[in-house]
């Protein structure tokens, strides 16, 4: 284990001493000179000028693309949820109408209508009238469709066997 003063090694103290009167502080500031500071500066190059406006150029063509494409979107959605609206509406007045022809038609008003206007009215007893048949009169159906020619010799021959 560090001992106190093995942990402070790290620090200079001395910066926080008090400095003596006519002692100025000084900054780690250093000057360079005219010549100096043109070496420091980055020189131009066409290569990296070339590259700067491709890469603002894409970095734009990206922005609009993108800019364009939620604009696009925004319109679609606008739009569906107008065809919604209407889809939802269409059904609600289908449904009115619905109902409203399901109460013209109710059993109610057809009876109303049929009596008032058809001059109907409801069955009974006076209405019914019984008919009564002979139990001679009957009716046969006759077999008219044509017999082939080997239809008629089966039926010869069973005759004559029988």
């Amino acid at each position: 284990m560090l001992g106190i003063s093995e942990k402070n090694l790290a620090y200079d103290l001395s910066l926080f001493e008090a400095k003596p009167k006519g002692q100025k502080y000084r900054d780690n500031i250093v000057s360079l000179t005219k010549n100096e500071e043109k070496k420091q500066k980055a020189k131009l190059r066409p290569a990296t000028l070339i590259l700067g406006v491709c890469s603002l150029a894409v970095s734009v063509s990206i922005l609009g693309i993108t800019v364009y494409n939620q604009v696009q979107l925004s319109e679609l959605t606008n739009k569906i949820y107008v065809a919604k609206k209407s889809l939802n509406e269409s059904r609600n007045e289908y449904s009115q109408l619905k109902i409203e022809l399901e109460s013209q038609f109710s059993r109610e008003n057809i009876e109303k209508y049929s009596i008032e206007n058809l001059g109907m009215r409801k069955v009974d007893n006076t209405q019914i009238e019984y008919i009564s048949l002979s139990k001679t009169d009957k009716a046969e159906i006759e077999n008219s469709e044509r017999k082939n020619i080997l239809t008629a010799i089966l039926e010869f021959f069973s005759k004559i066997r029988h």
